[in-house]
């Protein structure tokens, strides 16, 4: 009996000694019935390491969303074209060059208009007449890094941010006549009062016929307090339109405005060179028209997906580590 008991007791020995270096040897208090070592402190280290990640991603997403309160960064349209370039293509160093050239410190003091053209790609970029410096660099920096984001590898882009706009493609995308529609708005809310249509015409007529600034943007407004609340009226061109060309885009638009929206409070009409929009009160409030609206909420959406992805990739690869120690 003796030695039945030593040799049971070698046993367990040179099982437990199999088992130390095979890595399996855990606090039964942490074991599950399966045997999967949840509670080994090289796996709680791993899993905090990813839900740090984790954090970090949605803390991102959380950026992109605060950057949307800055009303400047406020994406009124975007277009993407359906032709996409190859990565890590000529197109693609071209596009990063013209990006980077827009952002830059040096281009964001030098003026409020940039055109540029690197190897076969076409780009501008334009801040709004009315806006501080500090405010077009500002949105300089937001839309050269929503570019990409926003329309990918897509070979030409335009997005309109409400302090600035950014477009960019070849010569094909940019060959479009500058009297082309790219955007509408209407407000919701209508009106058959014909002292508003009286102020309206009165704005729209005077965004036609009056001169523009340096950085080819007027304002124009009617009416005062004691006839209601007053409509303003903007208007801006491409900063290397001529006077006349730019007086034509804007009667073209001013045109399509009333056609568009009839008898809504504020409306908006982008086409290629140039825009024109109107508001009823606060003259601030002609770029926050309901309809269509897409913000720096959908860069928010973008990066909490990939938040998303990423740590469900790396949990499942967790999981199969486990698995492997299981074995």
């Amino acid at each position: 009996m003796a030695g039945q008991g030593r040799a049971a007791n070698g046993a367990s020995k040179k099982l437990t000694l199999r088992r130390s270096k095979r890595g399996k040897k855990t606090d039964p208090r942490f074991k599950n019935p399966r045997g999967s070592n949840f509670g080994s402190v090289d796996s709680i280290h791993i899993l905090m390491a990813l839900l740090r990640i984790h954090l970090l991603l949605i803390a991102v997403s959380f950026v992109a969303t605060a950057d949307d309160n800055n009303k400047m960064h406020a994406e009124i349209y975007r277009n993407c074209s359906d032709a996409e370039y190859n990565e890590g293509s000529p197109y693609q160093n071209n596009l990063n060059t013209f990006l980077e050239s827009v952002a830059s410190e040096e281009r964001a003091t030098s003026s409020f208009f940039y055109k540029q053209r690197v190897g076969q790609l076409y780009g501008v970029f334009q801040c709004r007449g009315d806006v501080s410096e500090e405010e077009c660099r500002d949105c300089k920096r937001v839309v050269a890094m929503r570019a990409t984001v926003l329309c990918g590898t897509s070979v030409g882009a335009r997005l309109q941010l409400r302090g600035c706009f950014l477009r960019y493609g070849n010569s094909k995308f940019f060959s479009a006549p500058g009297e082309q529609l790219v955007y509408k708005a209407c407000s919701p809310e209508t009106t058959t009062d014909p002292g508003f249509f009286s102020k309206r015409d009165n704005v729209l007529s005077g965004l036609e016929q009056g001169s523009f600034s340096g950085n080819n943007f007027r304002v124009t407004s009617s009416g005062d307090s004691n006839e209601g609340p007053p409509i303003y009226g903007y208007a801006q061109c491409e900063g290397d339109l001529s006077w006349p060309e730019c007086a034509d885009c804007v009667l073209n638009a001013a045109t399509d405005l009333k056609r568009i929206c009839p008898n809504s409070v504020s409306g908006q009409v982008y086409l290629q060179k140039c825009y024109v929009s109107y508001t009823q009160g606060d003259s601030h409030s002609h770029h926050d028209t309901e309809a269509n609206h897409v913000t720096a909420k959908t860069v928010a959406i973008v990066i909490g997906g990939v938040a998303a992805i990423i740590f469900t990739f790396i949990f499942l690869m967790f999981l199969k580590s486990i698995c492997k120690q299981d074995d």
